[in-house]
């Protein structure tokens, strides 16, 4: 699979920070060219007026808290801390996983492809990993048994965590530990035990607040970073979140143990934790220092661009001084640097050739960016851009879902046989579970295109055309990617020669096409086409479901879930919700329905 992006200004973020005008060539994941492509894609995105970056990395966080956005607002930490766990306690994990396939698609929409979390269940945190498509770097929290909610012992639980989730592409587990205030040595010394033993790195709170310093300090006679060093857990596997009350020797003692910082500037201001991490000093003394939101409860937002600004805003205020931490400096803490603290700098974190195609595609084109020359373009990204702005959202060469219920998929095989093996059938007959079980072995014996069409497209589509018109134009668009001798479709017309024709018309080359109805249980290759996309419109319509916060159905008319949804939603909103294809019949009957009720119930009085 290749993409490519064509004519963008790409803001590379490798060591000389060059900004290049051209194109940006993906093949297979990894970064092929920049600057100029000498051939074409499967895939072609137009980026002009557009900045390529490489995508956001937010180096600390707690995603599923997403569901707890809003419970805590304007009390500090010490009576935050007590009011989440109370919520905690009561999540189920369906619960943590919906919070974080929410938190994944707001982060995607704004550009942010990996994020470094911290929280316990991480395993249904990488469920929610895999569906959206980001990258999860998940640290499974650890804490002494007399603190913590979860079940059963929180190191032995980290140590399965790890254990099971090793070598996944899009989840690197590690192991996490809450702080000097809920761990005691021992834990701490577990922890890093674990992270040795698995080879892999370690997440922790530090010095975030004064009242945190000073009890330590009372109770070890040390202060936290300078007894984690005592103790032996600082080190380069360690990545620290807030540093904010920290002096200049526990600086130097982060940089002597190799420790990165997760710098969190707008939940350290919400949280009016009574300071400001001496970031300057940290870059200075060759400490690696990344962008990190933090928790829902304590920002409320994950949009890296708002925190690059703070960041910037923050230091210079503080600092009087509007030389530091310069928008290039913070927009190097979400993206390279924070790649350095997770020591994936090598694949990801910058545009250069060979690296992971992790990236964001961001419009220039707006009021609040408008005028943007290249040599102000960093400049423009970190005080007027917005989350908004991001156009397309790109890991591993992979477009990020944009959220819509119709998905229509193509497969192409030499023969069947291996199809027949599995005994795959029409996607409707099979469980979800099934469907999900098939579909990476589909993808393994077959080459297969995947098309989202998003509800907006489709209504827009339909201003113009039928929608027999539209999925024949669809059908087309997957045989030419494909380009097979012949073609099974499924017919989406009761005249199948008919619909046969409208799909010929629209192809460029000669092509047997073979138009049956119920072709997804006479054809074990349209069997398998139907199943890679039910999982694909499943996981759209899951995504949708989180971001919405209700219970929606399949999305498909006949069912009563769907049905209740769109009434209930109607009759509280007056409008249909988001995502859905307004042009359908059943739509505008149920708007239509609603407000006649209103009408009846205003005349009834």
């Amino acid at each position: 699979m290749s993409l490519l992006l064509r004519g963008g200004l790409i803001i590379t973020q490798d060591e000389k920070r060059r900004l290049v005008s051209g194109d940006l060539l993906v093949e297979d994941g990894r970064i092929v060219a920049v600057g100029e492509a000498d051939r074409t894609a499967d895939e072609v995105i137009d980026c002009s007026g557009c900045a390529v970056l490489p995508g956001f990395i937010n180096l600390h966080h707690h995603v599923a808290n997403t569901l707890l956005r809003g419970v805590a607002d304007d009390m500090p930490l010490e009576e935050m801390l007590p009011k989440a766990a109370a919520i905690d306690a009561k999540l189920t994990r369906r619960d943590v996983q919906i919070g974080a396939l929410l938190g994944c698609v707001e982060m995607i929409r704004s550009g942010t492809t990996s994020f470094h979390d911290l929280f316990y269940w991480e395993d249904e945190i990488a469920r929610a990993v895999r569906e959206s498509g980001m990258r999860g770097f998940l640290s499974w929290v650890t804490l002494d048994e007399a603190f913590t909610t979860q079940h059963g012992s929180p190191v032995k639980n980290a140590d399965a965590f790890v254990a099971k989730q090793k070598g996944d592409p899009l989840v690197t587990p590690s192991v996490g530990v809450q702080g000097v205030y809920s761990a005691s040595e021992e834990t701490y010394t577990k922890a890093k035990e674990i992270g040795e033993r698995r080879d892999v790195r370690l997440h922790t709170h530090l010095s975030e607040t004064r009242g945190e310093v000073e009890a330590h300090r009372e109770k070890t006679g040390l202060r936290p970073v300078e007894w984690l060093e005592k103790i032996g857990f600082l080190g380069e596997r360690v990545t620290a979140a807030h540093c904010v009350w920290v002096t200049m020797n526990e600086v130097r003692a982060l940089a002597r143990c190799g420790t990165s910082v997760a710098h969190c500037p707008v939940s350290n201001m919400k949280l009016a934790s009574g300071g400001v991490a001496p970031v300057p000093e940290m870059i200075e003394e060759g400490v690696v220092v990344g962008l990190g939101t933090d928790s829902p409860i304590s920002n409320n937002g994950m949009d890296v661009f708002a925190d690059m600004k703070v960041a910037a805003l923050l230091h210079k205020a503080t600092r009087w001084d509007a030389r530091v931490m310069s928008a290039q400096t913070v927009l190097d803490l979400a993206t390279i640097q924070a790649a350095r603290a997770l020591h994936v700098e090598q694949e990801i974190g910058s545009i250069e050739l060979g690296k992971r195609a992790d990236l964001a595609v961001v419009s220039l084109k707006g009021a609040h960016t408008t005028p943007f020359y290249p040599e102000t373009v960093i400049r423009h990204l970190v005080y007027s851009g917005r989350g908004s702005d991001v156009q397309a959202t790109i890991v591993d060469g992979q477009i990020l879902p944009v959220l819509g219920p119709l998905v229509v998929a193509g497969v192409a095989v030499e023969s069947d046989v291996a199809l027949r093996h599995m005994n795959v059938r029409d996607s409707k007959k099979l469980s979800p579970e099934k469907r999900e079980a098939l579909a990476p072995e589909i993808e393994k014996v077959a080459t297969w295109e995947l098309l989202v069409i998003p509800a907006e497209e489709i209504d827009m589509m339909r201003a113009e055309m039928s929608l027999n018109d539209f999925e024949a134009k669809l059908f087309a668009q997957l045989i030419e990617r494909l380009h097979p001798e012949t073609a099974y479709v499924d017919a989406a017309d009761v005249d199948e020669i008919e619909f046969k024709r409208r799909v010929q018309r629209e192809l460029r080359f000669a092509v047997e096409v073979v138009s049956q109805h119920n072709a997804d249980e006479l054809f074990p290759v349209v069997s398998a086409a139907s199943i890679l996309a039910k999982v694909r419109r499943d996981r759209e319509m899951r995504a949708i479901e989180a971001e919405i916060g209700d219970t929606i159905g399949s999305g498909y008319s006949s069912d009563p879930d769907t049905i209740t949804f769109l009434e209930k939603w109607i009759k509280k909103n007056g409008t249909l919700p988001p995502h859905t294809r307004t042009s359908w019949d059943t739509a505008r009957r149920l708007l239509a329905e609603s407000r006649n009720r209103k009408l009846d119930e205003f005349g009834g009085r």
